[in-house]
């Protein structure tokens, strides 16, 4: 007797066994989708719905400014549409891109700089517990201190000049770099360095290879805060050390 091929036969007679692979043979397939919307909510309707947040907020904000300049003099705090006019006269005038491009070339060249020096101190501070005791009230105290306080003093030491902008500059950024630096050093896994140690790997070796990479996560969030509060303190320096800048 020719046995049925569109489903296999089990040896014995094993009636329940065949009637359970009939079973499986049967069954519809499962569908695996990449993504379920939430049940009565479009995606596109999500986006839409943020863009209108946003939009209203804006608008918010702006009525809010005009609401503000009906009871206040309009020299202390002008219109939003005389704001707007004297940007687009400044626009036309063609002396903004000059300044613009003076304020952020110092803001990159004083970042790099504080960069480059917090993350010295703070790799040498997560190391060494000498030079951790020895700089991190120094490095904290320098967090206290006013950006317009460094900017004044490095003026009157060093002048009206690019110098007394950038040391400025860098003096209010690094200690920021150099305290994320130092968390950095401090959350890295024990066990991969106490494996280093135990195969006498340099000290150079195991910041390249093990310390570095680990702070990679740390450098990168340093330079996203920090490029904005280099702006920030630029245009303060600019107030009294610059003739060109957005300050």
């Amino acid at each position: 007797m020719k046995a049925d091929q569109s489903h296999p036969v089990v040896d014995g007679g094993d009636e329940e066994a065949q009637a359970l692979i009939d079973a499986n043979l049967q069954a519809p397939v499962p569908v695996v989708t990449a993504y379920a919307a939430p049940k009565g909510v479009r995606l596109s309707e999500s986006r839409w719905g943020s863009f209108l947040i946003h939009i209203l907020a804006i608008f918010g904000v702006l009525i809010a400014w005009y609401v503000v300049t009906l009871f206040t003099p309009k020299y202390i705090f002008p219109t939003p549409a005389a704001v707007l006019d004297e940007m687009w006269q400044i626009l036309e005038s063609g002396d903004l891109w000059p300044s613009l491009f003076a304020t952020l070339q110092r803001t990159v060249y004083a970042l790099i700089g504080a960069m480059i020096i917090g993350t010295i101190l703070g790799i040498v501070m997560g190391i060494n517990n000498y030079w951790e005791s020895f700089s991190r009230n120094w490095v904290y105290m320098a967090l206290s201190m006013p950006g317009i306080v460094w900017a004044m003093l490095c003026v009157l030491w060093f002048g009206i000049n690019e110098l007394a902008l950038f040391i400025a500059v860098v003096f209010i950024i690094f200690p920021y770099v150099a305290v994320n630096v130092f968390e950095g050093v401090k959350n890295i896994d024990r066990e991969l360095l106490d494996m280093g140690r135990s195969f006498k790997v340099s000290r150079g070796l195991m910041i390249r290879k093990v310390v570095m990479p680990s702070l990679t996560p740390y450098l990168v969030g340093a330079v996203r805060q920090n490029f904005a509060n280099s702006w920030k303190m630029v245009t303060i320096a600019e107030l009294f050390g610059a003739s060109v800048g957005i300050g």
